[in-house]
């Protein structure tokens, strides 16, 4: 199966959207599941979807196709559009040379469920993108309590990222994770 990466489309929102409902930690029943698998913590409506695919100059958003299929999906933005990371780490003694850098944060990354290689392919992207646009840093956080998302830690730290912090909001807790782009 030919798997193709490519910008997203506003009509590829409602897709991307199933992808997400699909992956959410409330579909999921069990935490052995949950963190042999993987899953998303927050939802996205099709309208924020589309309102991320249009905003090209602060997000950046991908979908993975096979078949005429969306099989995944990844949403990254500027680190300015979350506000509330962005002012932890300037807050932070040893991590505010990060605030002032260009980082690129990945929003979410998804895919199918039986789709081997995804998750690859559009990391690869990422990271031409990240290189591309000058970016100093990828950071991406990752559940971390009540239940941690076992499967996607492994698959960041696989493309070197980093646990720097460990952030509590509201009754999320999340690792703060980041790639250096060379």
């Amino acid at each position: 199966m030919a798997i193709n990466i490519r910008q997203a489309r506003q009509l590829d929102a409602s897709e991307i959207t199933r992808i997400i409902e699909q992956s959410l930690i409330t579909s999921k029943l069990q935490d052995d599941q949950l963190e042999s698998q993987g899953f998303l913590i927050y939802p996205h409506t099709i309208k924020d979807i589309e309102s991320f695919i249009l905003d090209q100059e602060n997000y950046f958003v991908l979908v993975a196709e096979a078949n005429n299929q969306i099989i995944g999906f990844a949403i990254c933005c500027d680190i300015k559009m979350m506000t509330d990371l962005r002012s932890y780490l300037a807050s932070q003694p040893d991590m505010s040379k990060l605030a002032a850098s260009k980082i690129l944060y990945l929003k979410q990354i998804a895919k199918v469920d039986g789709v081997k290689g995804v998750g690859h392919m559009l990391m690869q992207s990422i990271l031409h993108h990240a290189h591309s646009e000058n970016n100093n840093y990828i950071i991406s956080q990752i559940a971390h309590f009540l239940v941690k998302n076992k499967r996607s830690i492994l698959f960041h730290e696989k493309y070197g990222f980093e646990l720097i912090a460990v952030v509590e909001e509201n009754s999320d807790v999340t690792g703060v994770y980041l790639k250096t782009i060379n």
